[in-house]
């Protein structure tokens, strides 16, 4: 076997292995096991079970095996760290939202470990001095992981296609094993892996791609400079006042800029080696690059238009980090442009490295303790709250709660301690104790991301029970749930009926639990109401009926609901 397929095969099985490893994280939440509800062990692991693979795959080489996984294990090493301190935010597990946490960490660590990968090809090449190297590396490796997604999506389509003819026929064998997990898992990250592998060794292919992306481009370029001066231009007869009143124009500024900088960059990739224009149009794009720090200069007060009004949220640090780097960037290009006049993509590979090097520092310094913006927002609302800018009852609790994970839990126990200002989750009326989850009164509409109604009042529910349906309403995302206490199969033993509701109260999805051999199972509650809409109210406060059969309709009101068997039964 040749030193390339032994390459490959080290790849490939890389890949393979990935699979398992994600499996098995995977596994431990539908299993319930000791990992999923440990998330200073979870995020860490997962970060790497996705990373460390994906980073040799696309760094390693025929002439070197050693060095790229020296590079990538050295920055796992940060992952690991990074991860930890992120899942130590998200503890205690379940007493807070970590939607928000987990979003901003994948988004923000996952363009820092893109940029990584970045410069350890980089310096794995020959051109570790040319900075211009970068651009093309990041071109390369965005459109090969792009393409790879591609083909696990087609080979996805294969397989439900494969597995629908095999149904025509009466065999269903094929479509139960494509709708386990491990299979799912293993496939997606063998088929990725493979798509990898294919699509490096096609250096030559991906370069064409790049080059009619940017000769697309290229044309589209003048035209956004053009745009960004026509507006500056029009902005003092329209005035600021206007620009400001949709709350769209910050982010609109900074989409602007991006797209500018980007656009640049792409387009004078080559620096002076090949420029894109010819000598009056390229003269005309550099002198219209001067737009920059007025666009800057507008967006930083867009930004601090709220801060006095409203302080610090994470939101808020986010974007006042895109600004700084993109004013950076414009600070650096003017600098550029005094300096070499129309000669100024010669600096462009130059200060490319630099710049990378300052967001990737940054984007881990804003998921470390050393630059938490979640502490950050915490302490400005705090500061709010201390110095009377907001009394008690115009604290919102539920933005410390939902955004603020960790810290913002802890600080919602001190309040209510000092203050007597509430956790949100322990001031809707409802408690999930030893015996189980119960309501005291109504749930008023919009108190909580998901609003419960048990029926009869005074339900209590089963723990086991609860966590089920309450999964069930986060993956489902539901706005309300309605649960219903009744005797379907006539054993002298409640089912229970579990209606799911979206945001405009319409019933989305309707089920029944039943308890079999001592757990929970779950079946399908059809409503026989063809394609008419059913709202929350027509549910809420009904009577309920049970009519006789073997497993026997559930009447709500004037809806008729009916219990389908459970697959086996």
């Amino acid at each position: 076997m040749s030193s390339i397929s032994l390459t490959k095969a080290l790849m490939l099985a890389v890949s393979v292995a990935q699979g398992c490893l994600l499996y098995l994280i995977v596994n431990s939440f539908k299993e319930d096991l000791w990992l999923s509800q440990s998330p200073m062990w979870f995020y860490p692991l997962i970060s790497l079970a996705v990373g460390l693979p994906l980073g040799f795959i696309l760094t390693v080489t025929e002439q070197q095996v050693l060095k790229p996984l020296g590079w990538v294990a050295g920055y796992g090493l940060i992952v690991a760290l990074v991860g930890i301190y992120i899942g130590f935010q998200a503890e205690p597990f379940n007493a807070f939202p970590i939607d928000s946490l987990t979003a901003s960490y994948v988004m923000s660590f996952g363009l820092a470990s893109f940029l990584a990968l970045l410069f350890i090809q980089w310096c794995l090449t020959e051109d570790g001095r040319d900075g211009r190297v970068l651009s093309v590396l990041a071109w390369r490796n965005a459109l090969i992981l792009l393409l790879a997604w591609l083909l696990v999506l087609a080979a996805a389509i294969v397989c439900a296609l494969w597995a629908a003819l095999f149904v025509e026929i009466g065999i269903t064998y094929y479509q139960v094993l494509f709708q386990e997990t491990w299979f799912i898992v293993i496939l997606g990250t063998t088929v990725f892996g493979v798509g990898i592998i294919v699509f490096r060794a096609l250096v030559e292919v991906i370069d064409n791609i790049i080059n009619l992306i940017s000769g697309l481009i290229k044309l589209l370029l003048p035209l956004v400079l053009f745009v960004a001066v026509m507006f500056l231009l029009a902005l003092p007869g329209a005035g600021l006042d206007v620009l400001w009143s949709t709350n769209r124009g910050t982010g609109l500024l900074l989409l602007l800029m991006l797209l500018i900088l980007v656009g640049i960059n792409i387009v004078y990739a080559d620096g002076l080696d090949a420029l894109p224009y010819g000598p009056v149009l390229h003269r005309l794009v550099t002198a219209a690059l001067f737009v920059l720090p007025f666009l800057s200069i507008l967006s930083y007060q867009g930004l601090t238009l709220r801060l006095d009004q409203y302080g610090w949220t994470v939101a808020r640090c986010w974007a006042f980090m895109v600004w700084g780097l993109i004013t950076l960037y414009t600070v650096g290009w003017v600098g550029a442009l005094v300096r070499r006049r129309a000669n100024w993509p010669a600096l462009l590979g130059y200060g490319n490295a630099r710049f990378g090097v300052c967001v990737i520092g940054l984007l881990i310094l804003a998921n470390s303790p050393l630059l938490d913006f979640r502490k950050l927002a915490l302490a400005s609302q705090l500061e709010r709250l201390e110095t009377g800018l907001l009394t008690p009852a115009q604290f919102d609790a539920d933005y410390l709660r939902a955004e603020l994970a960790r810290p913002g839990h802890e600080a919602l126990v001190r309040l209510g301690d000092e203050l007597g200002i509430q956790d949100p989750a322990q001031s809707k009326d409802r408690i999930v104790g030893e015996d189980g989850f119960s309501q005291s009164g109504d749930i008023a509409d919009g108190a909580s991301p998901v609003n419960w109604d048990l029926n009869p009042k005074g339900l209590t529910l089963p723990v086991q029970l609860f966590e089920q349906v309450n999964a069930l309403s986060e993956v489902q995302q539901a706005a309300a749930v309605h649960v219903v206490a009744a005797d379907l199969n006539n054993d002298g033993q409640p089912e229970y009926a579990v209606l799911l509701f979206d945001r405009v109260s319409n019933l989305t999805q309707s089920f029944y639990f039943t308890q079999l051999s001592g757990s929970w199972q779950k079946g399908v509650l059809g409503t026989g109401g063809g394609l008419r809409v059913i709202k929350r109210s027509e549910i809420q406060n009904q009577p309920v009926s049970v009519q006789e059969s073997n497993l026997q309709p559930l009447t709500i009101g004037n809806i008729v609901f009916n219990p389908l068997p459970l697959v086996g039964e």
